[in-house]
């Protein structure tokens, strides 16, 4: 039962995001968002309260799997380089143009709208990640990084968002290949050492 009732959440959370894609935040109504999700049209109110509930929880479930991946237990001595890799590798290979990216973009819109309506995602969700205290920033203070980066860890993760508004705003006419424009950022400025102790691309 547990199981039936998550997927019939996910569901909605995936008609949600087309909705909110198609017609924009404030056009969107939760009864197209029931039909879309082939559920009854009341049912949406199950699991959220409203329509600002059903973003944030657009919100939540993409920051959750993020900081999952990021949770998730690498091999001793791992390093920035590669716990970005495994964290934002659904990004990565989505190339910009999935679930993940998708939700972000939407955030993005509504919130120049609307700022009030996104702000959870930044301060409830995204900052505690960059703060001294988040598991990108303990990350960092083991890395051989410019101290630029520890002074703004935003620029951590500028390339990965800049991805995403490129395939948005300019994917139609030259379509970016995330996975080699990531591979080059990080041969740039995360440089693996080889034996020889030379960083690649040396």
């Amino acid at each position: 039962m547990a199981l039936k009732t998550e997927a019939r959440r996910q569901k909605i959370l995936e008609a949600a995001l087309c909705e909110f894609e198609a017609r924009g935040y404030a056009a969107a109504r939760m009864e197209d968002i029931a039909r879309a999700a082939g559920v009854a049209k009341g049912t949406p109110y199950n699991y959220f309260d409203d329509k600002r509930a059903l973003l944030k929880g657009l919100a939540e479930s993409v920051v959750s799997r993020l900081v999952a991946r990021f949770e998730d237990p690498l091999p001793e001595g791992a390093t920035l380089r590669a716990r970005l890799e495994h964290v934002l590798g659904p990004i990565i290979d989505e190339n910009a143009n999935g679930p993940i990216s998708r939700t972000i973009r939407v955030i993005w819109s509504e919130g120049l709208h609307d700022p009030t309506l996104t702000a959870p995602f930044f301060t409830e969700m995204l900052l505690p990640q960059l703060s001294p205290e988040g598991p990108l920033f303990e990350a960092m203070a083991k890395a051989d990084l410019p101290d630029a980066f520890r002074r703004h860890p935003q620029m951590v993760l500028a390339p990965f968002m800049q991805a995403i508004l490129w395939q948005s705003l300019l994917g139609g006419a030259r379509p970016l290949n995330m996975r080699a424009y990531m591979d080059d950022w990080f041969s740039l400025v995360l440089p693996e050492k080889k034996e020889d102790g030379k960083a690649d691309g040396q």
